[in-house]
């Protein structure tokens, strides 16, 4: 710039450094569709790879995945602060399966009472995702599930009340396990509604030393030990 007598007005433009945030999947078929939406833009791509440029901050994204799949993790966020940043996204047919197994298989409810037992959740494989529990129980049973949720392997207490005036008999209850609203496993349990009363049976032990840990086997579900 050259400067005489005269004044001299120059203009200078800024811009903001903008670094890459690259996705990355795995477990598609090749050519698979597959979209990714972050800081407000929408991108699709049929390779393993959906890349984006954004200014230093922390942006929300979401993942589409193609029909017949699902992605691990479907949401989240993340930091763009440097030459750039990668998040790997896993994804895995609804094929994909979860093991419910109540213990025990069976419940006995007194009729006006409840009862609880335990479900263990399990993967069959190494995908780390979230399994949301829901239940469809006989009229005249009330249920819940405690987490309701959770990242196999997990386990949850399932208590069931049944209303003073459901009718003796036996009573399914159904529970699936779902991922993004796929069903990823299911589990039956029989409810036995008895009339009451019930009484509390107890063991008591001598001879072992103080805190020894000791344990009673059954083979009727409807009694509970504390």
């Amino acid at each position: 710039m050259k400067v005489s007598t005269a004044s001299v007005t120059e203009r200078i433009s800024f811009s903001q450094q903008t670094y890459s945030a690259t996705f990355t999947e795995s477990g598609l078929p090749s050519g698979s569709s597959w979209s990714v939406s972050f800081s407000g833009i929408t991108q699709y791509s049929t390779t393993d790879e959906v890349a984006f440029s954004e200014v230093v901050g922390t942006y929300s994204y979401s993942i589409s995945p193609p029909p017949g799949y699902f992605a691990s993790p479907s949401s989240g966020s993340i930091t763009v602060e440097g030459p750039g940043v990668y998040q790997a996204v896993q994804f895995a047919s609804t094929t994909f399966s979860v093991s419910l197994l109540p213990n025990p298989s069976g419940l006995y409810v007194t009729q006006g009472k409840s009862a609880s037992g335990e479900l263990l959740v399990n993967s069959t494989s190494g995908l780390s995702e979230s399994v949301q529990l829901k239940y469809y129980p006989s009229k005249g049973l009330s249920v819940t599930i405690s987490p309701s949720s959770g990242e196999p392997p997990f386990s949850s207490e399932i208590t069931v009340s049944a209303a003073s005036s459901l009718a003796t008999g036996t009573y399914p209850l159904q529970i699936w396990g779902s991922i993004n609203g796929a069903t990823v496993g299911s589990a039956s349990i029989s409810i036995d509604v008895v009339s009451g009363p019930t009484y509390a049976l107890t063991f008591d032990e001598s001879g072992l030393p103080s805190n020894g840990a000791w344990a009673v086997a059954h083979s009727v579900p409807r009694f509970s030990f504390t």
